[in-house]
């Protein structure tokens, strides 16, 4: 089963932020820690199964781009780590990665040459490009792919450019791919 593309409306600045929980992981997130540290990533959709797959089978599966919100409780992640102890409960929590509606990848254009961004309370924190990343995006699935089979409507996320830092209460965010996507998100606390 593959995901959906949805298209959003065009590159400016449009609030998402829904107070409905069901829709929560698109728009409004919780942050129940005010540790919580945000890191901007582009997501990538994959359209079909893939292992061991080679650059022009995955670049042909690749069916939907965005960006995502990725959230990490740092307090809880420092505490596991000094106890040698697994940390997904602090990257996996309800709210935890926020993600855009995806576009087609022929709307992106070239991976390797976008901009992606994070606005905190309208100050740009992040501030990355993807032929920067120190793997490239497509390379990336393939790699991944020698360990584990992509399935069709599987997300991959991409690393963070530098900037990550803490969230509170109230806090604006926006995220944006190039001129293509742009996502903002209102922290709040149920």
């Amino acid at each position: 089963m593959s995901v959906p593309l949805e298209q959003p409306e065009p590159a400016h600045q449009h609030d998402t932020a829904v107070k409905d929980k069901q829709h929560r992981n698109q728009a409004d997130f919780l942050v129940s820690n005010p540790a919580a540290a945000h890191g901007v990533k582009v997501e990538i959709n994959d359209g079909a199964q893939q292992r061991h797959a080679g650059l022009q089978a995955t670049l042909a599966a690749v069916v939907g781009v965005g960006v995502a919100l990725d959230l990490t409780l740092r307090d809880l992640q420092t505490q596991l780590k000094e106890k040698s102890l697994p940390w997904e409960k602090a990257k996996a929590f309800d709210g935890a990665c926020p993600i855009s509606p995806f576009v087609s990848p022929a709307r992106v254009g070239d991976l390797q040459n976008q901009t992606i961004q994070l606005h905190h309370n309208s100050v740009l924190k992040q501030n990355g490009h993807t032929a920067d990343m120190l793997t490239h995006v497509i390379p990336l699935l393939v790699y991944i792919s020698q360990f584990f089979t992509l399935l069709p409507g599987d997300v991959v996320l991409t690393g963070t450019p530098a900037g990550v830092g803490p969230l509170a209460a109230g806090d604006h965010l926006t995220v944006s791919l190039g001129k293509v996507i742009s996502q903002s998100v209102t922290v709040s606390r149920d």
